[in-house]
C-alpha cells in the first residue's frame, strides 16, 4: 500500500492488527477512562484504568461511543446541566493532553444532548441558548490551544509524558508534556465532585514561576472563573527532599494546563574546604 500510495495513512481497528498499519483505532482507551471518570466510587489511580495510548493510537470519541443506545458524552456525565457541562470540558482537555492522536464525533462540540442519529441533523437549534454557545467556544479554543502547543503532540513515541499525581483517593491527576525546546506543561485535572475544592503541594522539578495558559473554569467557557488563563502562580522552595512544589487549588470538574514561564536558578551547594581526620 505505501510503496504504490506513499501519501496515504492506514488504521487498524484492533491493537492486535496493527503490523503494516499506521495507526490503531484504541476505543478501549477511551471507554474505559470515561468508566473510571465518570464513576464516583472508583478510589484506584485514574491512569491504571487502561494503558497509556501510544503515538500510533487514535484516541475516538467515535459515533461508536455516542451513537443510540449508547447516551452522547453530555449525557453520559452525573449531576445538573452545570456539572455535566464541566465534566465534559474537564475529560475533554485531559483527553486532549494524553499521547496519540484525537477524534472527536459532530454535536459534541456544542453539547449535544441526544445520541448521534444517521437519520436526523444534529441538534443545532440549542446554540440559540448560551449555556450550548459557550460550550462550542470550549471546544474550539481548546482544539486552537492543543495545535498551538507542540509539547501536547510532538513528543508522544518517547518520555515526554511523566506522571506527577496519579489520582488514587481524591481524583486530582498532575502530568507533565514537554517539547522539543524543553519547556514544561503542567497538566491538573480535579474529577471530583464535591464542592469542596481540592488543594494540593504538587512536587515539580523545577522551581520559578507559573502561569495558567489554558482553564476549562473560564466564564467564557460556562466556567466560575476561579482560575482562569493567564492567572500566575509561583513555585514555593522546599529545603528537603521534595524540591519545589506547586500549590494548586481546583474546583471541582475543573481542568488546567499550567506553564513555566521562569525557571528560577539552582542555589549552588556550599563549598567546605575538608580537613584531615585527626588520627
Amino acid at each position: 500500500m505505501h510503496e504504490n500510495f506513499p501519501f496515504v495513512t492506514t488504521y487498524a481497528g484492533e491493537p492486535q492488527e496493527l503490523t503494516g498499519f499506521d495507526h490503531c483505532w484504541n476505543t478501549n482507551w477511551v471507554e474505559k477512562m470515561l468508566a473510571r471518570l465518570t464513576d464516583p466510587t472508583q478510589t484506584a489511580s485514574i491512569f491504571s484504568a487502561a494503558p497509556r495510548p501510544s503515538s500510533s493510537d487514535v484516541l475516538p470519541l467515535s459515533h461508536d461511543m455516542v451513537a443510540a443506545p449508547r447516551p452522547s458524552l453530555a449525557a453520559r456525565m452525573q449531576g445538573d446541566d452545570h456539572t455535566q457541562f464541566a465534566e465534559v470540558r474537564a475529560f475533554y482537555l485531559f483527553f486532549l493532553t494524553q499521547p496519540g492522536s484525537k477524534l472527536t464525533m459532530m454535536g459534541t462540540e456544542f453539547g449535544q444532548r441526544n445520541s448521534w442519529n444517521c437519520l436526523q441533523s444534529l441538534d443545532w437549534h440549542l446554540l440559540q441558548y448560551d449555556t450550548y454557545q459557550k460550550q462550542q467556544r470550549f471546544f474550539r479554543e481548546a482544539n486552537n490551544f492543543y495545535l498551538s502547543t507542540p509539547a501536547l503532540w510532538e513528543r508522544d513515541a518517547d518520555e515526554s509524558f511523566r506522571v506527577v499525581k496519579n489520582g488514587a483517593r481524591d481524583q486530582l491527576v498532575v502530568y507533565v508534556r514537554q517539547g522539543h525546546d524543553g519547556c514544561d506543561y503542567f497538566v491538573a485535572a480535579n474529577f471530583s465532585a464535591t464542592q469542596e475544592q481540592a488543594r494540593r503541594r504538587i512536587s515539580i522539578p523545577c522551581g520559578g514561576a507559573y502561569e495558567v495558559v489554558f482553564s476549562t473554569d473560564d466564564v467564557a467557557y460556562g466556567g466560575q472563573g476561579q482560575i482562569s488563563s493567564s492567572q500566575g502562580m509561583r513555585s514555593v522552595q522546599s529545603c528537603g527532599p521534595g524540591g519545589s512544589g506547586l500549590l494548586l487549588s481546583l474546583p471541582p470538574m475543573t481542568a488546567v494546563v499550567l506553564r513555566c514561564v521562569h525557571r528560577r536558578p539552582q542555589r549552588a551547594l556550599p563549598h567546605f574546604h575538608h580537613r584531615p581526620a585527626l588520627m
